[in-house]
């Protein structure tokens, strides 16, 4: 498996077999690889992905799971952060930026890009469910018992706004 890694660039492997053959490998062996001390291992792979696919955000959500799998906070926000310069209104990318931050224990940063991934995807409970307990624990439950009304208003017909209410015991400040 590791010699398969090591080849990959010199194989000069097409986007088929890429998709076909390395990809289904690379996800069922990534966490023992990672686990063996081989997760740098696995980034050229999903950097020739990468190039074969210039307009797919998939590469570059693969290569910041490997860094976050790692435990390498600051080189998963990079490959984030090189998703949004490529892909400025695509929500999952601030939102895997915002949980990478999470994780990191930077809840500022956090919560400043789950609510970008709140405004460019209002109708995706993902970085909702992530933003309310940070938003209640700094203080600003107010903000997100609106930001899950407005969710609940938009669209009825979702259950996941008004159960996040209830979870979080969200009620309006008196006045």
């Amino acid at each position: 498996a590791v010699t398969m890694l090591h080849n990959t660039s010199e194989l000069g492997l097409s986007d088929s077999d890429i998709r076909k053959e390395l990809l289904p490998f690379l996800a069922k062996h990534s966490d023992e690889l990672i686990g063996a001390g081989y997760g740098d291992d696995l980034v050229p792979p999903y950097q020739a992905f990468q190039k074969a696919n210039p307009n797919s955000d998939d590469p570059y959500a693969l290569i910041a799971g490997v860094y976050a799998r790692m435990k390498d906070w600051d080189r998963a926000a990079e490959t984030y952060q090189q998703m949004i310069e490529r892909f400025p209104g695509h929500a999952p990318a601030y939102y895997g930026l915002g949980q990478i931050y999470l994780e990191a224990g930077r809840d500022a940063e956090a919560m400043r890009e789950l609510e970008i991934a709140v405004a460019k995807r209002p109708e995706w409970e993902a970085p909702y469910a992530s933003l309310i307990p940070l938003l209640i624990a700094d203080g600003q439950g107010d903000k997100a018992l609106a930001l899950l009304q407005a969710a609940a208003q938009r669209d009825p017909a979702l259950e996941w706004p008004q159960q996040l209410i209830s979870t979080h015991n969200l009620q309006p400040s008196p006045p």
